[in-house]
Order: structure tokens, then C-alpha cells, then sequence
């Protein structure tokens, strides 16, 4: 029997109950540059109007596996009137890059940060990031044996099982004070991706204080409305085209010359939408930097979203937290060096500029 939770009061209009129930999910990944890709087409699955392939691989940000999409428990769209327009934005923590091939274990970390700062409605930006969950720890527990140094990009279902099982770990206890964003060294290379700090066990119990209820299959437009109007923001995953890896601007346009890139599968979050802007558009959050698309947000139209997306997670946290909450910070005898890193992406094939500088202030005692 599927657990059904009640999503009416989340919404911000008045309507009838409604219910998300748990249906089945949906992942994707890609391979890194020195993998071999598969691309299987023994079956087609509508997402309203394009095509999900299946890719069996190693991947360079995602892996996508069939059968366990087809366990994945699904988003029931509400039938009520959903709000013109509905934004996260708000609740975003400082962008900055994703190190290696880590968009799942980014896209999930900068998730929980969201909800959380909307439970405890924090809108202020440096607060905000001082609740900021760690990648690493995501991608150190779901990742391949054979993964090192970040390359090969997670198993989306296996990082999903995980988070949902054992919670996020808080990025002041895993990365700070001496690994990236904090430092120019980054604990994929640090450690490889083969090992962990000697923190884990307190690591986990950080993360159980922070587990969330669910993570639901995103199928449609109507499926992404209702989860963002809900409050939940959604990881939306899609094979990466040449121009929207250089996307620029407020808004991506696809050429006429895109071709979906099945070396380059991606994981980043949908936080928005609008119906009058654009003629209907979702506002996407990326881990490229801030010289990506409009300081690292973008709009992609409905139809275009419809094309070139296949999948998306959205993460349900029902925990009403009560009060105000201590921002992490940062021992004042401790020195963080303000940096600008370049910071690597895609085996090395992609890069993005970093400036920490802002980012520290959030973990610095006041």
C-alpha cells in the first residue's frame, strides 16, 4: 500500500484536498569521456511530448538505470487551480561551481539547503548559505568502487535511496575549513574520491537530524508546477545540447543544430515558474558559476523544457520546524584565504571561475 501525503495546505491558493502519491521515478546519467556510452532505445516513454532514451554507462554527471526508474514512486498533479507563478529563488544559498563530475551530489546538496531555508524562512542569501549541505559526502557514499578522483558521476536512484535513508551531511562538517569552496584543494582529488575524511561516523549522525520524507517522480510540466507550488524544489536532469553549455543571458534558446549530447548527461534544479513569462517558462539553477546563463540561473520555455528534459526529483521534507535556528560558523582563531579558483569540470574538459570570497562570510563568526 503507497503512503500518500497531503500537499493542500503547501499551496498558496485556497483549493481542494489534494495528494502527491508515491508513484514510479524516474533517473538519468551520462558517461564520462573515457567511458563507453550505450544508448538503448528498446523502449519509449512519453514524457508528455519527447523521448526518454536509456543509457546504460558509467557517467560523466549522471547514470541512468531503467528498471530502477520504473520503481520510483510518482507526483500526482493536482487538479486544483495552480498560482500563475511560483519561485524558490528566494530560499538559494550562494552559487558555486560543482568540482569533477558531482551535478547529482550538487544538485541534491543545494535541494536540502533549500527546504530547509524554507522551513525556517530565512530569505537572506549569507544565512542561507550557512545551512549549505555537503556534495562530497552524497558522492562518497553512492559513487562506484572503481570512481576515482570524481569522474565517474553518480547513479541517481543509488544517491536518492541514500539521502532518503541516511540524510545530508551539513558542509561545515565535511568540507570546511580546508577543502573546496573553502580551499583550492577539493577532497576528489584530495582523497581521490577513494577515501573520507576521518569524520564519517559524526558525519552521519549530522546527517540523520537532517533525512527528508521523499523524493517523487517529475513526469510533465503539470508535475513540475505542483511540486515547486508545493514548495519543493526539483532535480531536473536532461542530455546537455552545445548551446545550453554556453548558454548566456536570461533565457536559453535551443539552435536549430542541437543535438542532445549523450556524453554529457546533467543534473540541476528547476526552483520556478511562470506562465506569463515567456509564454511559460521554468526558471532552472545551475553549478557552472556565475558566468553561466544569467549568474548562474536561466529560463527555459515550456516546449523547450518538454524536448530536452527527461527526468526530474522533487524532494518533500514535511518537518514543520518551529523557532530560529544558529547559522554554523567558523572558529575565529581559523583563517580562510579568500581565493579565485578555477574550478574543474567534465574530466577537465570544462572549467568555471570562482571567487570564495563571499561564500566564507557566511561561515565567518560575527
Amino acid at each position: 500500500m503507497f503512503r500518500k501525503h497531503n500537499f493542500s495546505c503547501l499551496l498558496p491558493i485556497p483549493q481542494n484536498k489534494t495528494q502527491l502519491v508515491r508513484g514510479r521515478g524516474l533517473s538519468l546519467e551520462t558517461a564520462t569521456f573515457h567511458s563507453l556510452i550505450i544508448i538503448m532505445r528498446k523502449k519509449l516513454i512519453p514524457f508528455i511530448a519527447f523521448t526518454v532514451f536509456y543509457l546504460i554507462s558509467n557517467g560523466q554527471g549522471l547514470i541512468f538505470e531503467p528498471n530502477e526508474f520504473a520503481k520510483r514512486e510518482k507526483i500526482d498533479a493536482t487538479r486544483a487551480e495552480l498560482p500563475q507563478s511560483i519561485s524558490l529563488k528566494k530560499f538559494t544559498p550562494i552559487l558555486y561551481p560543482q568540482f569533477g563530475n558531482t551535478c547529482v551530489a550538487h544538485s541534491f546538496a543545494v535541494a536540502r539547503t533549500i527546504l530547509l531555508a524554507k522551513a525556517v524562512n530565512w530569505t537572506d542569501k549569507t544565512k542561507i548559505t550557512s545551512l549549505s549541505f555537503s556534495p562530497y559526502y552524497i558522492y562518497y557514499r553512492s559513487k562506484d568502487d572503481d570512481d576515482i578522483g570524481c569522474a565517474n558521476g553518480l547513479r541517481i536512484e543509488t544517491a536518492a535511496k541514500d539521502v532518503l535513508n541516511n540524510g545530508f551531511a551539513p558542509l561545515v562538517n565535511v568540507e570546511y575549513p580546508s577543502y573546496y569552496p573553502f580551499a583550492k584543494e577539493a577532497l576528489c582529488i584530495e582523497k581521490n574520491s577513494t577515501s573520507y575524511p576521518p569524520t564519517m561516523t559524526e558525519d552521519e549522525v549530522a546527517a540523520r537530524k537532517f533525512k527528508i520524507d521523499e523524493i517523487y517522480r517529475v513526469s510533465s510540466i503539470r508535475d513540475l508546477k505542483t511540486a515547486l507550488a508545493a514548495g519543493m524544489p526539483t532535480v531536473a536532469c536532461l542530455f546537455t545540447p552545445a548551446s545550453f553549455m554556453k548558454a548566456k543571458g536570461d533565457l536559453w534558446i535551443p539552435q536549430l543544430t542541437d543535438k542532445p549530447d549523450k556524453s554529457i548527461g546533467h543534473a540541476l534544479l528547476a526552483i520556478g515558474y511562470n506562465d506569463a513569462k515567456y509564454g511559460g517558462a521554468i526558471e532552472l539553477m545551475n553549478s557552472w558559476g556565475d558566468a553561466w546563463g544569467n549568474s548562474g540561473f536561466i529560463w527555459v520555455k515550456y516546449k523547450d523544457y518538454l524536448k530536452w528534459f527527461v527526468a526530474g526529483y522533487a524532494f518533500y521534507d514535511d518537518a514543520q520546524l518551529k523557532g530560529n535556528i544558529d547559522a554554523p560558523s567558523i572558529s575565529s582563531k581559523t583563517v580562510i584565504s579568500k581565493n579565485t579558483m578555477k574550478v574543474k569540470r567534465g574530466n577537465g574538459k570544462y572549467s568555471s571561475s570562482f571567487n570564495n570570497s563571499q561564500f566564507i562570510k557566511a561561515f565567518v563568526s560575527k
